[in-house]
């Protein structure tokens, strides 16, 4: 049998008492709030970059976390709009009139993106956003009915307010991007991006144009070669 080392003979009681210390403290350490997980979008301040979920981002598809733009706050969510041009599709690959309820692209966004790029975890913060469609301001298309989504684009009219100018709302795509055919301008390198606004014809999309200016006009929906920024609003 093990025998007890002098000092446990000598002070037994003090022995026990530290270790009761001991394992309190460690208890406090596990359940205090301080040792909760660090959430940097928490932190993050509007125009400041966080990574939340996983995307390709490499030309040979290899998936890296994906960086976002902060450009909103609340006490209890943030808005974010992807850095940069995450994938390269089209609007909606058909040749019929079109409004952001009905795109392909916002089904791709919904479904396929938001469960490729985010565990099951991520997507439960994930909130649900009641969006409004508002016609083109210049050509006055429809832009179609209200919709509920978790991941969207922003409209013509966001693409404005969360911007200083065009400059900052400039873009590049990522290489994976690139391989799937982002357009990109020869002067700077930058990538056209859609929003999920009407066009000039309810067969085009507005877009942010590769020096940043919001295009009204936009381009035809079927273009593929059209960068996607997705935009979600996360729980905090």
């Amino acid at each position: 049998m093990k025998q007890m080392r002098p000092f446990q003979q000598k002070y037994p009681a003090v022995t026990l008492a530290v270790c009761i210390f001991v394992l309190g403290i460690v208890a406090w350490v596990s359940t205090s709030p301080c040792a909760a997980q660090y959430d940097p979008l928490a932190q993050a301040a509007v125009g400041r970059h966080v990574s939340f979920g996983f995307y390709p981002q490499d030309i040979n598809g290899k998936t890296k976390p994906i960086s976002w733009r902060v450009l909103q706050k609340n006490a209890d969510s943030v808005l974010l709009i992807s850095t940069y041009g995450l994938d390269s599709m089209a609007y909606d690959p058909g040749s019929s009139p079109v409004t952001w309820a009905e795109s392909r692209l916002r089904v791709w966004l919904n479904h396929k993106f938001a469960y490729k790029a985010f565990t099951a975890a991520e997507h439960q913060r994930l909130l649900s956003v009641h969006i409004s469609n508002p016609n083109n301001p210049q050509f006055h298309t429809v832009g179609g009915g209200d919709t509920d989504d978790k991941v969207f684009l922003l409209s013509i009219e966001e693409a404005r307010k969360y911007f200083r100018d065009d400059r900052d709302r400039m873009c590049t795509p990522t290489a994976y991007a690139l391989r799937k055919g982002a357009y990109t301008a020869n002067g700077n390198g930058n990538c056209w991006a859609w929003l999920r606004s009407p066009g000039k014809t309810p067969m085009y999309a507005a877009c942010i144009h590769t020096y940043g200016q919001v295009e009204l006009e936009g381009c035809e929906a079927r273009l593929t070669s059209g960068c996607v920024r997705p935009v979600i609003k996360v729980k905090l």
